[in-house]
């Protein structure tokens, strides 16, 4: 076993956050929902992870270690036939779907419900929040606070956003809603994408951050649907942190969602359908159809990226591979995005490994490894001095970068 007793075991692992800016709330909700069952590709395919505590782990990432190393439930909490379990700690996959959008359906959200304040969501339901936003404010406030300064224990403004804070932002879960905020001097919703590992070079963060950026914009300009049960949602992330996932795991994934049909919601509202109503009642029928859920299937993270011939799914790249030809401006600006699409796809297909594969490889092919899982000193100074080099650019393996 890994022993580790103190949260800086957990919050010492950097993340490559990626914050994304949305013009109102409705199309920041259905970005935020979109994009749940693509954070666990994603901490997939950036894995770079596999030691802790001078020992070759089981996992290739911060995931777990992170998750547990800020889990105060108690006791109780923990305990699945109490009345007061919680299903997961501060630090997680989210908890639910946000959004009133068409394709998400009540049955996605399909969490152990557990005890909120129904008082406070009934008061925030009349006050105007949707209840599926409403309900994942008070998810989050089931929890302590963790920090509270002293200057802002009492607060008589009412617009001063404190208390809300300190609630929002000691609950790390792989994406965070954002509303605007007096201090930022904008209107602007954001969303933090917060699952994707760190990675040694900035070219492979620039790839990911690439990735990640183009899903968000084709949310302004298609009609398309990730959405699949938060259950194996959860599922997909016990699988994403295993070493070298992104070759030998499968995920669950909707094939018959992706579509480069023009978006059928307005710029200003994305949950209201611009058609006829006629047009809408079919479409709820179709999503609301069992058989419309049972085209969720098991797939490599090659098959999500690039299609798979066997479900007649396209794959995520054929969908980017559109918007840049139709959307992106200049040829300089299409070249770099298909640059880094490509290399998302020579790593998906375990053609360019992981940062945690060839970090575990290194300790593995070491003249002073004895196979007992241990990353002695010398081991460490050589490991080290090595990947600085990587990330100085003074290194450039083959089996890192296209």
């Amino acid at each position: 076993m890994i022993y580790m007793d103190s949260m800086a075991f957990g919050m010492g692992n950097c993340c490559f956050q990626i914050t994304l800016g949305f013009c109102n709330l409705n199309i920041s909700k259905l970005a935020y929902d979109l994009l749940v069952p693509i954070c666990p590709i994603i901490l997939a395919l950036t894995a770079s992870t596999p030691i802790f505590k001078g020992k070759l782990a089981g996992h290739d990432t911060r995931f777990d270690v992170l998750s547990q190393s800020v889990d105060d439930r108690t006791a109780n909490e923990r305990d699945v036939t109490s009345d007061e379990y919680i299903e997961k700690p501060r630090y997680s996959n989210v908890l639910s779907y946000l959004s009133e959008n068409v394709y998400v359906q009540d049955h996605h959200n399909d969490y152990k419900k557990f005890k909120i304040d129904e008082e406070e969501l009934d008061n925030l339901v009349k006050n105007g929040i949707p209840k599926r936003l409403a309900t994942h404010f008070c998810n989050l406030m089931v929890r302590d606070p963790l920090v509270i300064f002293d200057e802002k224990i009492d607060i008589e403004e009412s617009d001063d956003y404190s208390h809300f804070e300190s609630f929002q932002s000691t609950n790390w879960n792989t994406l965070r809603l954002k509303p605007p905020r007096i201090e930022d001097r904008d209107n602007c919703f954001k969303i933090e994408f917060r699952v994707s590992e760190l990675n040694l070079s900035p070219y492979e963060n620039a790839a990911i951050g690439s990735f990640v950026v183009l899903f968000a914009r084709m949310i302004y300009k298609y009609d398309f649907n990730t959405i699949i049960p938060i259950s194996k949602v959860d599922e997909n992330y016990k699988k994403a942190v295993l070493n070298d996932a992104v070759i030998k795991e499968k995920f669950w994934f909707r094939t018959n969602g992706l579509s480069v049909n023009e978006s059928k919601y307005t710029e200003t509202n994305k949950t209201l359908y611009n058609g006829e109503e006629k047009d809408l009642e079919e479409l709820l029928k179709k999503v609301q159809d069992k058989s419309y859920d049972e085209q969720v299937h098991e797939l490599s993270v090659d098959d999500i990226l690039c299609g798979s011939e066997k479900y007649d799914f396209p794959g995520l790249l054929w969908m980017m591979e559109d918007f840049v030809s139709k959307y992106i401006d200049t040829e300089e600006e299409k070249s770099y995005y298909r640059k880094h699409l490509e290399f998302i796809k020579l790593r998906g297909k375990g053609k360019l490994c992981t940062d945690a594969k060839y970090i575990r490889n290194f300790v593995l092919n070491h003249n002073e490894y004895k196979q007992d899982s241990i990353v002695s000193e010398l081991i460490s100074y050589d490991l080290v001095n090595h990947l600085l080099d990587i990330q100085s650019s003074n290194l450039k393996p083959r089996e890192l970068f296209n």
